[in-house]
């Protein structure tokens, strides 16, 4: 063998080493996994028109899916960085920081409008509540702090056990434990609570990170009617047993503890291979690349536009003339926030513990 056909020979092992590598070091690298944009923008899609309500909240098994498979995305991107602080500065960056800055924007231009519009009395105490009470004048917020908590109890599960098992079985314990807080009607501040219940779906998308389920292999085409039968599977437990659901919020459970959490991770699962059989759905695709930014300004929009409409025109006008607002306010939000607000909005960072 010639030395050149040598080095041809170990590079072409080289890139088929790198092409089987998980689609967490394939995005670590710099590439996106377009189907993963286009599941989490379905997921915010979700979000915005059941806030907007132009889909019903009480919208058949859907509950089951919405917040379950942000988890379940987060949890297939984990990362711990070898390193406390750096895992910490990553993580404050990305949730922390624009769940504080947008709790206390809403709360300026929801306390000028009260006071500009509407003449109604401020109260003040909407400051602290969002810290002491988990209320807030944007509630979507909260899943931005809760998500950091899931990320910090898991990094601890991880830095004690790197066992799939026994993690899986810790999460499964945090879970029992979010469970009994329900029961006993106990709420823990910033949503502890609703981590702990949490777990297990990102514990169960770290697990999903190590298979070649989520990346290319040979049994792609299989991945549509994959996804349709085990969505099918879930809504047969859906119509069989109930409502099978967790309302994050307020950690609440609805229906059999086993059966909740079967369905959420059958639907979820299903959804994201029909996602991968799609791969690119460019508006959708788009919401889903900076969901995060959608997730934080949808609701300001509905509720300051709402609030001034309703003070001029009849309900049904004020409606959807908030939802024609939102849309065009949302259409130059993400590239406003990228280009004036990066480091507010999760796309630079701010804080920097690690020198």
């Amino acid at each position: 063998m010639t030395l050149t056909s040598l080095i041809n020979t170990v590079l072409h092992h080289r890139s088929i080493r790198l092409a089987a590598q998980p689609a967490v070091c394939t995005a670590a690298k710099g590439s996106r996994i377009e189907f993963i944009d286009l599941a989490k923008g379905v997921c915010i899609l979700l979000v915005v028109l059941l806030h907007s309500e132009v889909l019903p909240f009480d919208l058949p098994n859907f509950k089951a899916v919405r917040m379950p498979l942000y988890f379940i995305l987060s949890g297939l991107f984990f990362r711990d960085y070898g390193n406390i602080a750096v895992f910490l500065e990553k993580k404050i960056n990305r949730m922390v920081v624009p769940f504080l800055f947008f709790i206390f924007l809403n709360l300026a231009i929801y306390f000028a409008i009260q006071l500009l519009v509407t003449g109604q009395p401020v109260h003040w105490e909407w400051i602290y509540m969002p810290f002491t009470d988990r209320i807030y004048v944007n509630y979507p917020l909260w899943f931005l702090i809760c998500l950091f908590n899931v990320n910090v109890i898991f990094s601890l599960i991880y830095r004690l056990t790197r066992i799939s098992s026994i993690q899986m079985g810790m999460c499964l314990a945090c879970a029992a434990t979010g469970y009994y807080l329900f029961r006993q009607g106990i709420q823990l501040p910033l949503h502890l609570d609703t981590a702990l219940t949490a777990m297990p779906f990102f514990c169960a998308g770290r697990l999903l990170a190590g298979t070649t389920l989520f990346f290319p292999n040979r049994y792609d085409n299989l991945s549509m009617p994959m996804g349709i039968g085990l969505c099918a599977l879930s809504f047969l437990i859906y119509s069989v047993g109930g409502t099978q659901c967790i309302d994050f919020l307020s950690n609440q459970y609805f229906g059999s503890l086993p059966l909740i959490y079967l369905n959420s991770l059958l639907f979820t699962i299903g959804i994201m291979m029909i996602c991968k059989s799609i791969g690119h759905l460019p508006v959708i695709s788009y919401m889903g690349r900076y969901s995060i930014i959608i997730l934080c300004t949808h609701y300001l929009y509905l509720l300051n536009i709402g609030t001034v409409l309703n003070h001029f025109v009849d309900p049904v006008t004020a409606k959807w003339g908030t939802i024609f607002g939102m849309t065009i306010l949302l259409s130059f939000t993400i590239p406003l926030c990228r280009r004036y607000l990066p480091r507010f909005t999760a796309q630079k960072d701010l804080i920097h513990i690690v020198k």
